[in-house]
C-alpha cells in the first residue's frame, strides 16, 4: 500500500498488499485523508483510525475491508467520514465475509450505503450515520451478531437493512427522520430500547419471511422500543412475521414496546400476504384501540390483546434497573440510560 501525507491531507489509493505481508496501518490523531481510489485492508492487516481523524472520499469511491477495522473515536474527538464533493455521493463501508470493526464516535454521511457488513463481525456503537441511501446495512449469518448501540440513524432513504439470515441487534438507538426507517427481509434481527419515529414513509417493514423480533423470546427480556409517528403506517408486514410480546403478566414474552401516531387515520399496523404481527403487551398510545386501528389481507394475523397500560411498563422499566443494579442481568440488551427516555415517553 502507499499514502502521503502533506500539509495534514493523507491522499490515499491502496491496492491490496500480497496475503502473506500482513500489515498494520495507521491514520493518526486529527489529520485529514482524501480517499480517491477503492483502498482494501486485506486478512490479516488492521486499519486504526485514531481520534478526531477526517476521511474524504471522492465521489463513488469506498473503503473495503477484509481484515480488521478499528475506529477509535472519542466523544469530543469524533471520526468524519464524508463525501469530498457534498453534492456527490461516494460509496460506502464495506465489511466483507468473516472480517470484523469496531466503530465508534463516528459520523458518516452522504454515502450509498453509511456501512454495509456481509456475514461479518461488526460492532457500531455512539455513531451518527446520516443523508445516505442506506445508513446501515446486515447480509447473511456471521459467527457472532453484529450489533448497534446507542446510535443515530438519520435522514436516511432507508435507516437500517438486514437481509438473508441477519441475526443483528439493535439496541437504544433512534432511526429517524427518514423515508422509511427499517427493512427485515429474510432476517431476524433483535430490537431493544430503540425509536424509530418521524419516517416520512413508513417505520418498519418485514418482507420475505422476515422474522424481527422487538423484545426478547424469555421472561424479562421487554422490548421497550418505541415506534410511532412514520408516514402511512408504523409496521408493514408482507409476507413476514413480527414478534413485539407474547402472553400477561408475569408470564410476558419481550412486550412493553410503545407503538402510536398522533395521525388518528393511520393504521398502527399493516399485514398483508399471510402475514402475522404477535404483539401482545404493546401500549398503542391508547387503551382503547381494535380492529378499526389495523389493516389485514391475505389471511394475515393481528394479535393485539392484552394491552399494556403504562403503569405496567413503568413497574417492567423499573425491574430491569433493579436487575441490572444488582448484577444478576449482566447481559441484559436494555441499558438504564434508556429506560429514563423511555419513561419520559410513556409520561408524555
Amino acid at each position: 500500500y502507499s499514502f502521503q501525507l502533506s500539509a495534514h491531507v493523507a491522499s490515499v489509493n491502496l491496492p491490496p498488499p500480497a496475503p502473506t505481508s500482513p500489515s498494520n496501518i495507521v491514520w493518526e490523531s486529527e489529520t485529514s485523508v482524501l480517499i480517491s481510489g477503492t483502498p482494501t485492508i486485506p486478512e490479516g492487516s488492521c486499519l486504526t483510525i485514531e481520534p478526531g481523524v477526517k476521511v474524504m472520499f471522492a465521489p463513488g469511491t469506498q473503503l473495503r475491508i477484509q481484515g480488521k477495522l478499528s475506529v477509535q473515536g472519542t466523544k469530543d474527538k469524533k471520526v468524519l467520514f464524508v463525501s469530498e464533493s457534498p453534492s456527490q455521493r461516494w460509496g460506502g463501508i464495506y465489511i466483507n465475509k468473516e472480517a470484523k470493526a469496531h466503530i465508534e464516535h463516528a459520523e458518516i454521511s452522504g454515502a450509498t450505503f453509511g456501512i454495509f457488513a456481509s456475514k461479518s463481525n461488526a460492532e457500531i456503537s455512539n455513531t451518527k450515520i446520516q443523508n445516505s441511501l442506506v445508513g446501515i446495512g446486515f447480509y447473511g449469518l456471521s459467527y457472532e451478531p453484529p450489533v448497534v448501540d446507542s446510535c443515530r440513524i438519520e435522514n436516511n432513504a432507508w435507516g437500517l437493512v438486514t437481509l438473508a439470515g441477519s441475526k443483528a441487534i439493535i439496541k437504544n438507538s433512534s432511526i429517524t427522520g427518514g423515508q422509511k426507517g427499517v427493512l427485515v427481509d429474510a432476517s431476524s434481527p433483535e430490537f431493544y430500547g430503540n425509536t424509530i419515529s418521524n419516517n416520512t414513509q413508513v417505520g418498519v417493514v418485514i418482507y420475505g419471511m422476515g422474522y424481527p423480533r422487538f423484545g426478547g423470546i424469555a421472561i424479562n427480556q421487554p422490548g421497550l422500543n418505541t415506534i410511532q409517528n412514520n408516514g402511512i403506517t408504523q409496521i408493514l408486514a408482507v409476507k413476514g412475521y413480527a414478534f413485539l410480546g407474547y402472553g400477561s403478566g408475569s408470564y410476558m414474552l419481550g412486550g412493553a414496546n410503545i407503538i402510536t401516531s398522533t395521525d388518528i387515520y393511520t393504521p398502527f399496523t399493516v399485514a398483508l400476504d399471510n402475514s402475522v404481527i404477535s404483539a401482545m403487551g404493546t401500549y398503542w398510545g391508547t387503551q382503547q384501540v381494535n380492529g378499526t386501528n389495523f389493516v389485514l389481507a391475505g389471511l394475515s394475523q393481528m394479535i393485539y390483546e392484552p394491552v399494556m397500560d403504562p403503569e405496567e411498563i413503568e413497574q417492567l422499566l423499573m425491574d430491569a434497573l433493579q436487575y441490572r443494579a444488582s448484577g444478576r442481568y449482566q447481559n441484559s440488551k436494555l441499558q438504564c440510560v434508556n429506560c429514563r427516555i423511555f419513561r419520559r415517553l410513556i409520561k408524555n
